[in-house]
């Protein structure tokens, strides 16, 4: 091939073969560039054939849950045979557990007198009517979760019983109403929740009169941080 260029175009070929300064200086300068133009163009066809994984729904931020103000490593037990759960309160004999099948209460005595401190109420969510009388169950459940925060469930101006911010209750979401009822003086925090058909109440009932109403709320957060399933 190079003779018959030679003999045919002899300018062409001292042009082709001859070995100069610049052919030399070309060939490392492209011995250099040639790599990274390879990266690069190899990085960019990465980019174009690369599928973003697809997220399902989105993502909801983490629910802080409840957890103890103080040491509670020395409280009582209480464990419930029949919807599997327990939590843990004071081990002093002024603090007294009471309990109805549904319905669990803690009471700390003062003298002639007790006052509510934690309350386990438990409703079968396909009766109705195992809601009356309680403060919550004045709406429909499944209207509550679609109740923003800040906002009430009663139209009465007086009441300030208004949804807070979610917590996670051993792992179960749980929404929470907390506030005065309309023109009283009582306070009440409920944690709601809803596991295997059945709805539970955790709450906290305080009066304003009540000079030991916020060390009895400081009990019922600490009670609430115990609050587990067993199964």
């Amino acid at each position: 091939m190079e003779e018959k260029i030679k003999q045919a175009n002899p300018t062409l070929h001292r042009y082709l073969f001859t070995v100069t300064t610049f052919s030399k200086l070309l060939t490392m300068f492209l011995f250099v560039l040639l790599p990274f133009i390879g990266f690069y163009l190899g990085m960019q066809y990465q980019q174009r054939v690369t599928v973003a994984p697809v997220v399902s729904g989105v993502q909801k931020p983490v629910t802080p849950s409840p957890t103890p103000l103080i040491d509670v490593s020395s409280w009582k037990t209480y464990e419930n045979t029949n919807y599997y759960f327990s939590f843990s309160y004071p081990l002093e004999n002024k603090y007294r557990l009471i309990e109805d099948h549904s319905l669990i209460r803690v009471y700390e005595n003062f003298d002639s007198s007790q006052t509510l401190i934690f309350q386990v109420s438990i409703y079968n969510i396909s009766n109705p009517d195992s809601f009356v009388g309680h403060l919550i169950f004045q709406e429909k459940y499944d209207e509550l979760q679609n109740i923003s925060i800040g906002k009430g469930t009663f139209s009465d101006p007086y009441s300030t019983y208004k949804r807070a911010a979610n917590i996670n209750i051993n792992g179960v979401e749980s929404f929470v109403f907390e506030g005065y009822a309309p023109k009283t003086d009582i306070y009440t925090k409920d944690v709601v929740f809803k596991k295997d058909g059945l709805v539970y109440v955790l709450s906290g009932v305080y009066s304003n009169t009540n000079i030991h109403a916020p060390k009895n709320l400081s009990l019922y957060e600490n009670i609430l941080s115990t609050f587990k399933f067993n199964k």
